[in-house]
């Protein structure tokens, strides 16, 4: 699907402006998330503390531990159906569903620390990724929705692939048993730590095979793979704000390169699909004819 290029031209600088502070304020949400995230799993789930600590317990009850694992709306949904109950999670599910109808896909572009830690990555490989890239990702795009049927498919089969597949218990797992099995064997004994078998190690590489998709294209797992991104594409097509561009437009292809999520077709255009609304498109666009807003 794509929009069409007939949203009126407004004063080219207008457009520029309203976003050239996007990327930022972004970033910031996502070192947020990211740094939140981190605290969650690595402090206040530490379980070996030398005395009952009553701060870390008031952090746990004002932020619970399972927080992004609620954020998850997948993780969730598929959780209820495999075990053919209702929980308070998938209220929270709900709501980022919910969110989807003003910011689509929010939760991967502003808020998923796998999401993140993929920006992370491919920033760091920089040009050096470029002997790995594809020339039609977006062929692939289509292959987060066969996963997503799977995986919901499974879940009413009462088998969880979600545990395995879903962005945020992918990431959860992996470093349960990677950076977490480190941080218990260093800093208490390897004997609370427990033996490494195969499924911790196969679980401890799925993140890092995610990340190194990134070489492939950039977010390839969030734009090819990813099941809980699928799940936030559908929930995104009722969307009432959209990524729009005006008829100054040059079609320079700045917005094309820029994309992240391969949202932008050669013309400009939008597939409503992929767009997370990160608006890295309307940073770099010289005439400023990209904006985001209400859809017309």
């Amino acid at each position: 699907m794509a929009s069409s290029l007939t949203t009126p031209a407004r004063a080219p600088g207008k457009a520029a402006r309203a976003s050239s502070g996007q990327p930022r304020f972004r970033r910031l949400v996502q070192g947020v998330c990211l740094g939140w995230f981190l605290v969650l799993f690595f402090v206040l789930a530490w379980p070996y503390g030398g005395r009952i600590d009553s701060e870390r317990f008031a952090l746990r009850d004002l932020a619970p531990l399972e927080l992004f694992l609620w954020l998850d709306p997948l993780s969730a949904l598929a959780a209820a159906t495999a075990g053919r109950s209702v929980f308070a999670a998938l209220g929270v599910a709900a709501g980022v569903l919910a969110a989807c109808a003003v910011w689509p896909r929010a939760f991967c572009g502003y808020v998923c620390p796998l999401g993140t830690l993929q920006d992370v990555f491919e920033w760091l490989a920089g040009g050096r990724a470029a002997r790995f890239r594809l020339k039609n990702p977006g062929a692939w795009s289509g292959l987060r929705f066969g996963v997503l049927l799977a995986v919901l498919t499974a879940a009413a089969l009462g088998v969880m692939l979600a545990g395995f597949l879903a962005a945020i218990p992918l990431l959860t797992r992996g470093l349960m048993f990677s950076a977490g099995w480190l941080q218990v064997g260093l800093m208490k004994n390897w004997g609370l730590a427990g033996s490494f078998t195969f499924a911790a190690g196969l679980a401890a590489l799925l993140p890092i095979g995610v990340l190194g998709l990134g070489l492939l294209a950039p977010r390839f797992w969030c734009r090819c793979v990813c099941p809980t991104g699928a799940l936030l594409s559908l929930a995104g097509l009722a969307a009432s704000r959209r990524r729009q561009v005006e008829t100054i437009c040059s079609r320079c292809g700045s917005c094309v390169e820029a994309c992240p999520f391969g949202a932008v077709n050669d013309d400009a255009s939008t597939r409503p699909l992929d767009c997370a609304y990160c608006q890295t498109c309307a940073s770099v666009c010289p005439t400023g004819s990209i904006h985001f807003g209400p859809a017309q």
